[in-house]
């Protein structure tokens, strides 16, 4: 299947190509306050080594921006600030060398120094993201109803454009976030409609554990099987590392990037012998270097074998006390159950395998 693809402008974050048909950036948020350098180059490294290739980080304070300059000097990868309320902080990010700033049409105020702010981001080159968030737009505690909340989101963000736009700036990502899933598409949506800005998604306080993966995956994946989606970040009470390997994981699940091999595997039943769980979790971990184009089966019994998994690259169906090694559901060897996982992966690191595809 062919996805959509909606038509965006290009943006160029330092050596960063957001939009315009680029592959979907993975972006993350660091969680140390800023303060604790450190740990927060730790992190960031830690992001970085898990694929991350735009990184978030919280400026709530005028204390915290000379650590922000010190840890730009130090990221292999684009640094974004995340202002909000202070067009002055704002500006400020900008002077530390911010090569692209965050600022929230939902507590910031339209004046003279949110036009200060947009000629110097213009003559810096800086790209901004209009990022608008659910928690942000009432106004006197007023209680919003779903339609009111998507109807907000989405004509802040296209103000905020406008507004930015009238000051000639054009560098710009846009977007819209509620902890609700249907919100947060239906805002998008209309954001994607009226612009060709480069459209940032993600659900925001999703919680954590499962719920919060399936509101994420939900809401992301639904936009990006739309075509609608430049840059997604998953928002999780969780690690930073852990955000980014599962908005890698829901672009792999969609076909939109390959980084590491696809691994299917049957749900088991009574047929199956082994512990079919422990196998996988073994398995991913040690294919994760190979190839990203390959794709592997791991099959608990000879039913869910070669033949429905015929069109991975190479595969194991599992016996009672031997398994059948595959390729393209063609048998190549029998071995037995505890060595047929190594048996692949040397087969997988033999001249046919070799990281050329085909």
């Amino acid at each position: 299947m062919i996805l959509p693809q909606r038509r965006s402008k290009q943006m160029k974050i330092e050596n960063l190509v957001v939009g315009g048909g680029a592959p979907v950036v993975v972006e993350g948020m660091l969680k140390q306050d800023i303060k604790k350098f450190d740990t927060s180059v730790e992190e960031l490294r830690n992001l970085v080594r898990e694929g991350c290739e735009l990184v978030r980080v919280a400026l709530p304070t005028r204390s915290t921006v000379p650590f922000f300059k010190k840890l730009i000097a130090e990221s292999p990868v684009p640094l974004m600030a995340d202002v909000h309320f202070s067009w002055s902080l704002a500006r400020e990010a900008i002077a530390s060398g911010a090569p692209s700033v965050r600022v929230n049409p939902g507590n910031m105020r339209r004046g003279g120094e949110m036009r200060r702010f947009a000629k110097e981001a213009q003559d810096a080159k800086v790209v901004v993201r209009i990022g608008a968030n659910s928690g942000s737009i009432a106004e006197n505690n007023e209680r919003l109803s779903a339609d009111e909340v998507v109807k907000r989101l989405s004509s802040r963000t296209l103000d905020f454009i406008k507004l930015f736009e009238d000051e000639g700036v054009t560098t710009l990502i846009v977007g819209a976030k509620s902890s609700s899933v249907s919100e947060t598409v239906s805002a998008n949506r209309i954001i994607a409609r009226e612009c060709e800005y480069p459209i940032h998604i993600g659900v925001t306080a999703t919680g954590a554990g499962k719920m919060a993966l399936l509101k994420s995956a939900s809401a992301i994946s639904t936009l990006l099987l739309e075509g609608i989606g430049d840059t997604v970040r998953v928002s999780l009470t969780d690690t930073s590392e852990e955000e980014v390997r599962i908005g890698r994981q829901i672009l792999q699940v969609l076909g939109l990037r390959r980084f590491s091999p696809e691994i299917i595997s049957c749900p088991t039943c009574g047929r199956c012998k082994v512990d079919l769980q422990r196998v996988v979790e073994e398995a991913e971990k040690r294919l994760f270097p190979l190839p990203g184009w390959l794709k592997i089966a791991i099959m608990g019994c000879v039913v869910n074998g070669p033949g429905e998994a015929r069109e991975a690259d190479l595969g194991i169906a599992y016996g009672v006390k031997k398994a059948v090694i595959f390729a393209k559901g063609k048998k190549v060897k029998y071995v037995s159950n505890i060595s047929a996982l190594s048996e692949l992966i040397k087969i997988l690191n033999g001249s046919n395998f070799d990281g050329s595809k085909g």
